[in-house]
């Protein structure tokens, strides 16, 4: 579900732009994640922009989601790290250098 919601949040228009109420699909991914977070008594997600930076900073294996090996390495980010501008179609998103700051690599769920 949280793969499903990266992908409808990326053909919002401006992607970086989220309006309450988020998608069903997106709001009902953080929910199971800030759940998972509170079971395992770490600190949530606080919204679904910082859900999107977790995806982007954090490995496949520090998120609080189970992905069989087979399908991801433990190594890998379910998004690529560092901003993208979007100029036109998704296939021609190009890759900024700017990287992110460590504030948004707190430790949490």
């Amino acid at each position: 579900m949280l793969a499903r919601a990266l992908i409808i949040l990326s053909r919002r228009q401006p992607p970086h732009s989220f309006a309450l109420p988020y998608p069903s699909v997106a709001q009902s991914a953080l929910d199971q994640i800030v759940l998972r977070c509170v079971l395992q008594e770490k600190d949530p997600s606080e919204s679904l922009p910082a859900l999107i930076s977790w995806c982007r900073h954090r490995t496949v294996g520090q998120l609080p989601v189970h992905v069989p090996a087979h399908v991801v390495t433990p190594e890998a980010r379910l998004l690529s790290p560092g901003p993208r501008t979007r100029p036109g179609p998704a296939s021609s998103w190009r890759r900024t250098d700017r990287r992110a700051s460590s504030s948004s690599r707190r430790r949490g769920c």
